[in-house]
């Protein structure tokens, strides 16, 4: 808490005493502290690490005009979600643990109005769209779709984005550290 405190002073640390029914429902806990027009970044920082200018890289989602934005990075291992995009970089699907595309969601969305979310998570929760009883943030991007809304991506650089997932993921991460502080040295 007290180190995103002093990262961003207006930060607003929501604790939550018991386990939800997913990241969805654990972002819905925050509609009466978020103001409905106001734009809403979500993070999974739990098991990966992106090194990337958040300002510039939501910059750019708004210079595409996006109503909603999704970092990705290219995998296949079916434990990430993953987004399809159309010949415009447009995201047109989502899925959970389905690799639809080589575009994996790297736990981090952001969405221009924050009421967009608050009401596509509410709409995929009353459709049942869970896998394994949890209501995961990917496929509330869906929702957005079906409204013509303009959800796209920020596609990461294997060197900006770590998993930390495993043991072996931590040990590339350090790898990763200690070489970029060697390269910053010479």
């Amino acid at each position: 808490d007290s180190i995103v405190g002093e990262l961003v002073r207006e930060a607003k640390i929501l604790p939550i005493s018991r386990q939800t029914a997913g990241a969805a429902c654990s972002a819905l806990l925050a509609i009466g502290d978020v103001e409905k027009d106001a734009e809403l970044l979500i993070v999974n920082a739990s098991d990966q690490l992106v090194e990337i200018d958040f300002v510039q890289a939501i910059a750019q989602f708004k210079e595409k005009s996006a109503d909603a934005g999704v970092f990705t990075f290219e995998a296949l291992h079916p434990r990430y979600s993953y987004v399809r995009v159309d010949e415009h970089s447009r995201v047109v699907e989502a899925a959970e643990k389905r690799p639809i595309s080589r575009q994996a969601c790297a736990g981090y969305y952001w969405f221009a109005k924050a009421a967009d979310f608050f009401d596509a998570a509410f709409e995929m929760i009353l459709k049942d769209d869970h896998l394994g009883g949890q209501f995961f943030i990917a496929p509330v991007l869906n929702q957005l779709i079906l409204k013509q809304k303009n959800v796209v991506t920020n596609t990461l650089m294997p060197e900006q984005y770590f998993p930390i997932k495993i043991a072996g993921d931590v040990a590339t991460f350090e790898r990763a550290v200690r070489s970029s502080s060697t390269s910053e040295r010479a």
